[in-house]
Parts: C-alpha cells; sequence; structure tokens
C-alpha cells in the first residue's frame, strides 16, 4: 500500500513539474519603419481623396507614448501589416486635457470602398499594437477632435 501510494504522488509531482510553463512572453520588434516603408505613395490614385482622424489610444499605452512611436493607418486588403498599403502616418498632438493623441490624414479613393485598420509601435516595449478593420475610408471626414478623440482598442501582435 505505502509503495502504491508513494508511485501516485511521485507520478503526481512529475505530472505537476511538467505541466508547468512559463508565461509566454510577446515578441519585441524594431520599429515599424524598419520592417517596411511606412510613407503613403502620394503617386497613387489610391491617394487622391483625404479624411482625417484624432485617435486616442487605450489608457494603459496612452501614457507611454514617445516621440520615437509610430502609427500608420493601413488598407485593409491582406490583413498583413508588412504588406497592405499605407494610407496614412500619424503624428503626436495633444487632446483638451493635455494627453497625447495622434492626429492623422488618411488618403484613399472613394471608388477602393476600403476599411482600414491602425498600427501602433511603442519603442518603449518595442510592441506592435494592430486594431481590427473597422474605419471605413470616407472622403472629407473628420473622425474624432482634439477635444474629443477617436478611442481605439488594440491588440498585441505576436
Amino acid at each position: 500500500m505505502k509503495k502504491v501510494l508513494f508511485f501516485a504522488i511521485a507520478l503526481a509531482s512529475v505530472f505537476a513539474i511538467t505541466s508547468c510553463s512559463e508565461e509566454e512572453e510577446n515578441t519585441k520588434f524594431e520599429p515599424l519603419s524598419s520592417l517596411r516603408n511606412i510613407n503613403v505613395d502620394m503617386s497613387s490614385s489610391a491617394a487622391s481623396e483625404t479624411m482625417s482622424a484624432y485617435i486616442k489610444l487605450p489608457k494603459s499605452l496612452a501614457k507611454y507614448i514617445q516621440e520615437d512611436d509610430e502609427f500608420v493607418a493601413l488598407a485593409f486588403v491582406n490583413n498583413d501589416y508588412l504588406t497592405d498599403p499605407v494610407r496614412g502616418k500619424g503624428e503626436i498632438a495633444k487632446d483638451g486635457d493635455g494627453d497625447p493623441i495622434f492626429k492623422i490624414m488618411i488618403y484613399g479613393n472613394s471608388s477602393e470602398q476600403t476599411n482600414l485598420y491602425f498600427v501602433y509601435y511603442s519603442s518603449r516595449n518595442k510592441y506592435l499594437y494592430k486594431t481590427d478593420a473597422y474605419l471605413a475610408f470616407t472622403p472629407d471626414s473628420i473622425h474624432g477632435t482634439t477635444d474629443e478623440p477617436y478611442e481605439i482598442r488594440t491588440k498585441i501582435i505576436n
């Protein structure tokens, strides 16, 4: 009986030890601009019209925005931040409370019928964050203001 009990405890211990794993760490990235060109192709017919947006990141990210961070709008074509066309590049601005936001001029074409998504690179933690495709390109429109920026949700790219 003692041998069976000892064997059961030993087996349970081995199972517990092997099932424990370290918490998965997120992938660290170089700046997005080192992975791809993040400038808008102004010669393209897809850059004939504009819309603008004032974007606020989630509070957990917004308080750490730094000058070296990068924020771009991409056309949702392949859902691939490395190949989807860049439609705009954000600049850091301040909202009405003095908190950092991104001001972005987005280029497109009304006949394109493409949704946009955003990619944010944090130079502080070296993570890339992405939104889902959710903002339709609408020429001459403005999404958000400096006093009431358009708030987005993001997820880490691994």
